[in-house]
């Protein structure tokens, strides 16, 4: 009795250390690079700046395109161009126009559209 109780226990022991060396290796291995994440090379030198705090991320050029991310004031963003999309008056934008910026985020996957006016160090880019 006393050997099948030690090779239960051994077996269990065993088991035990080859899932925790599993993990390690796992833990321990390089991460890969997010396929999703924006380029690293790409300079982000504009930030968003807004009177209310922050700007909608948006699907379209326009205030009901769909939301994909809120963007808090300071955020750094990439201007990769500009387009002519739904004019937007000075109540709910810093003034009102129809310009609206493709951007790019840091660790983000995606380029969609802020308003012109809630992106502060604009950047000369050429149309979408």
């Amino acid at each position: 009795m006393r050997n099948a109780s030690t090779a239960a226990l051994t077996g269990n022991l065993r088991h035990i250390v080859c899932t925790a060396a599993t993990a390690l290796t796992v833990l321990m291995a390089p991460a890969a690079p997010s396929a999703s994440a924006a380029p690293a090379d790409v300079p982000y030198t504009s930030v968003i700046k807004s009177n209310s705090g922050g700007a909608w991320w948006r699907a379209e050029p326009r205030l009901d395109g769909r939301k994909m991310n809120y963007l808090r004031n300071g955020r750094a963003v990439h201007m990769d161009c500009w387009t002519t999309g739904q004019h937007v008056s000075s109540s709910e934008a810093n003034y009102p126009s129809n310009r609206w910026f493709r951007v790019q985020v840091p660790e983000v996957s995606g380029s969609y559209y802020v308003h012109s006016s809630l992106v502060d160090r604009q950047t000369t880019v050429g149309g979408c």
